[in-house]
């Protein structure tokens, strides 16, 4: 048997990525990245189990997201939700649970945002229905930069909705505040406050909602 590890990020699949991540034992990093078992990993040179360790965990840091829109893997295509206008209340429910725990529940989280394609017409195409059952087994031998990719893409949304949203606040207290200046309304600052305050935690509270009723570019 011999010891063949990931060279790089993107040679990590969503298997060895969520082990790395979740498991503190290196033992387990070489066994599953290097698909050996315990007892070869036991029989490794201690120079040699080291230097592996430090691989794996260099490279683990090293990420390389790739976020294509359609993907082809075990001779099935896949495409990522086209459009988040359609994202069911199921679909949300799963993953704004999962997200809390992103790596112990990749392959969840990849089997939910890919599904396999039922029509195609140029670019454009619609997927399976979620139906909650999906195997999370399905990407474990995918490249780890695909799930990067798919998270990079969540988090910049799911920023860019936040700014947003506080600048709104931010616009409606100043044209509150000009309003009070100018005698034009009579409400107190202390109110305001209260009122603003009410808005972004209502804000705050709906991000992830907001997200999900977006459209995806």
């Amino acid at each position: 048997m011999k010891l063949s590890l990931p060279a790089q990020y993107n040679d990590l699949t969503i298997s060895d990525l969520m082990t790395l991540h979740t498991s503190s034992d290196p033992v387990e990093w070489m066994m599953v990245c290097g698909n050996v078992d315990r007892e070869y990993v036991n029989s490794m040179p201690k120079i040699l189990f080291d230097r592996s360790k430090e691989h794996l965990a260099k490279i683990r840091e090293e990420e390389v997201p790739i976020h294509p829109m359609t993907i082809t893997h075990n001779g099935v295509e896949y495409g990522f939700i086209p459009s988040w206008t359609e994202f069911t209340t199921g679909e949300w429910i799963d993953l704004e649970m999962w997200v809390e725990d992103f790596w112990v529940n990749a392959d969840k989280i990849m089997a939910l945002l890919y599904r396999p394609i039922n029509q195609k017409f140029g670019s454009r195409y619609t997927i399976e229905d979620y139906t909650a059952k999906e195997d999370r087994t399905l990407f474990h031998d995918a490249s780890a930069s695909f799930f990067a990719g798919a998270m990079l893409f969540f988090w910049t949304s799911r920023n860019k909705l936040l700014k947003d949203s506080r600048r709104s606040l931010q616009t409606i207290a100043a044209e509150a505040m000009r309003s009070v200046k100018n005698g034009d309304g009579m409400i107190t600052y202390s109110n305001l406050q209260k009122e603003t305050s009410s808005k972004w935690m209502k804000s705050r509270a709906a991000q992830l909602k907001s997200f999900f009723s977006t459209s995806h570019i």
